[in-house]
């Protein structure tokens, strides 16, 4: 009994780990990208809750693709033909869903905040992204 409570406090302790860092990212996220926009406290309200809802929909896609291309093509090494094609055109349909998304996030913001807010939102998803590359790379070298 006492090991079933260990491994359930040890799996535990993962779990809020994971959720500790996504919450960290999520933190930084908010943060960079404010800051690259020029973002006030109430245009940050009106497009966060858009952003948000965006990143959630690309991430389901993502997920559903994934799942998708493991089940219908487990070993790319044994792909016919017809196989392979179709997996090129999955990804290109993909692909197509991810811009689609992209262009309803953006005709949302452009509605939320001023437009010349709205364009930096690239520029501020590389910026993020160039900063958490950095906080990666020094949380690796202190291990």
């Amino acid at each position: 009994m006492r090991t079933i409570t260990i491994l359930f406090f040890l799996c535990s302790l993962g779990l809020y780990s994971q959720k500790s860092t996504k919450d960290d990212i999520d933190a930084l996220r908010v943060t960079v990208m404010n800051k690259a926009m020029g973002l006030t406290t109430d245009e940050a309200a009106k497009f966060w809750p858009i952003y948000n809802d965006y990143l959630q929909k690309k991430d389901n896609l993502r997920k559903s693709h994934r799942q998708s291309l493991k089940a219908k093509y487990p070993d790319l090494d044994k792909l016919s033909d017809e196989e392979a094609n179709a997996l090129m055109e999955a990804e290109i349909s993909y692909k197509q869903k991810e811009l689609d998304l992209q262009k309803d996030m953006i005709k949302k913001i452009k509605a939320a905040i001023p437009p010349k807010k709205a364009a930096r939102v690239f520029k501020a998803e590389e910026e993020f992204r160039k900063v958490l590359i950095i906080k990666v790379k020094e949380s690796g070298s202190e291990q």
